[in-house]
């Protein structure tokens, strides 16, 4: 079995006052504690940090939860997510889909 690692490290840092994944931490950026610490236990690591600190998005989230019985319900999900700024090469548009199947005890 071949295992993968995906490090998102794409906030802003409004909250923190800056990017902190490339704040220092013991002489190393925090970024570079997590690479480390994944490329140690993973076959692979993907890395997604953020393009440019102007990009503003639009997001939208839609869900439908239905019970099969008792303990079983199916949960289907869109998100769509527009972009301002992106990378020459890639679409503004990202859609995810996720389907889930909850058991509740």
């Amino acid at each position: 079995m071949t295992v993968w690692a995906v490090l998102v490290a794409a906030g802003s840092g409004d909250r923190f006052g800056g990017p902190k994944q490339y704040e220092l931490l013991g002489g190393r950026r925090v970024l570079d504690w997590s690479l480390g610490l994944a490329r140690a236990a993973c076959d692979g690591v993907v890395l997604v940090v953020e393009a440019g600190s102007g990009n503003k998005f639009l997001q939208n989230d839609a869900g439908l939860a239905v019970k099969m019985n008792s303990h079983l319900a199916l949960k289907v999900g869109l998100q769509t997510r527009h972009h301002s700024e992106v990378a020459p090469g890639f679409k503004k548009t990202d859609e995810l889909f996720t389907t889930n199947l909850v058991y509740n005890f």
